[in-house]
Formats: structure tokens, C-alpha cells, sequence
């Protein structure tokens, strides 16, 4: 049996937030605290956007989430009216970190950013990380600058 054949990728869903969901993105950054009216809140928000995707790793021998990744779409005036996807907020468990969950994250992100006809997707890298993206088919371009308006 393939290591990573019991995990599933799928979109999130409402009821992600009992199986995991802000525990597996707080081992990316900080999350709040996020309450199940405040997570269902924002995924009824986000759930009817075509520019706006969202997966999740499951172990379906324990129906738990053990990665995510994000997909949103941005429209520009450049290049014939072009769109641009960006990914987002990929994190895997660490438990389950070696078993190719991140990459099969990033294609499914990447096939629906084709899909959606994007002439390029892009993702900001940690430096510790850009040897994981290069292997995912990213090289590297430019560089992101930030300003943070709360902490």
C-alpha cells in the first residue's frame, strides 16, 4: 500500500471545523480563536467563489485533517485581461510531513488554476522552504515585500 494512499484531497467543508482545520493552520501561523459560528461564518462567505479555493488533506483512517492549501484568483487589466493564481497557507502535520501530502496539495491547487485559465500561479516562499517548492515545479521570480498593518 502506497504511504499517502489514505489520504484524500478535497475541498473544505462547513463541518471541517470539527475534524481540525484551525489546529492544522495554526502549526503554519497564528489563527485567534476562531469559534464554529465564527469558522462557518467565514466559509459561507468564501464557499460561492470561483475565485476562491480551499483543500484539505484527510486521513480517511481517521477522518482528521492533516494539511491545507488555498487557490485564489486574481484578475488583472494586463496581458488581455489576464488571471493570475495565487497560492496560499500550505501547511501539512508534521507527523505527516514526507508522504507527498504538500505536493498533492499543490497540483490539485495548480490543475484548478489551469483549469481556470490562469497565465501564471505564484505563491511567497519562506527561504526554508524553496527547495519543497522547486520540487512542486516553482522556480524562483521575485520578491514579496510586506507591510503589516496589526499584529
Amino acid at each position: 500500500m502506497e504511504k499517502d494512499s489514505k489520504i484524500q484531497i478535497r475541498d473544505l467543508l462547513a463541518s471541517d471545523y470539527k475534524n481540525g482545520f484551525i489546529n492544522v493552520l495554526s502549526h503554519l501561523t497564528e489563527t485567534g480563536n476562531i469559534t464554529e459560528d465564527m469558522f462557518v461564518s467565514q466559509y459561507d462567505l468564501l464557499k460561492y467563489k470561483k475565485d476562491y479555493k480551499i483543500v484539505v488533506a484527510i486521513d480517511t483512517t481517521t477522518q482528521k485533517i492533516v494539511g491545507t492549501g488555498t487557490l485564489f484568483i486574481e484578475h488583472k487589466f494586463i496581458r488581455s485581461l489576464a488571471t493570475k493564481g495565487h497560492i496560499e497557507d500550505i501547511v501539512v502535520l508534521p507527523d505527516y510531513r514526507g508522504q507527498h501530502i504538500g505536493q498533492r496539495i499543490i497540483q490539485t491547487l495548480l490543475d484548478c488554476s489551469i483549469s481556470l485559465k490562469c497565465y501564471k500561479t505564484a505563491l511567497c516562499a519562506r527561504d526554508d522552504a524553496v527547495e519543497f517548492y522547486k520540487k512542486c515545479g516553482f522556480e524562483p521570480s521575485e520578491r514579496e515585500m510586506v507591510i503589516y498593518h496589526s499584529k
